[in-house]
């Protein structure tokens, strides 16, 4: 599933690059695209299904917790529950290597869609992100 999911992401990604040059785009960038996604994919595909399930679990449970603390108004308790689980996941071997899988595709990703840096959401509370 996420193999899919990261597939139609660089899909999009390819679409895109073309629709904003109409006259194409040149080969070497294509095939840049192409050997990115391949390095990506191959790198994905060492890592435990088990493992990625289990965080996907994870934080689906974090979300309904932080969620439910957000609709009562505690903010405060919120944004702790939140910024406990990140330190706690920045460490996780899984995510480490999913990340060092990511880099390799990471230059063809639109700006859009590029996940913000720990320091770009420093000033934003965990209740305001939709």
């Amino acid at each position: 599933m996420t193999r899919l999911t990261i597939l139609i992401l660089l899909s999009i990604t390819a679409l895109a690059a073309q629709a904003q040059n109409p006259a194409g785009t040149n080969e070497a960038t294509m095939q840049n695209m192409l050997q990115g996604v391949q390095e990506m994919m191959a790198c994905m595909g060492n890592i435990d299904r088990s493992e990625m399930e289990r965080l996907g679990k994870e934080g689906e449970q974090l979300y309904a917790v932080v969620k439910a603390l957000c609709d009562e108004g505690k903010r405060g308790e919120a944004q702790s529950t939140a910024m406990e689980y990140g330190m706690k996941i920045a460490k996780d071997p899984t995510v480490q290597a999913m990340a060092e899988c990511g880099k390799k595709a990471q230059g063809m990703m639109p700006q859009s869609m590029r996940v913000p840096t720990p320091e770009e959401l420093q000033d934003r509370h965990v209740c305001d992100i939709q």
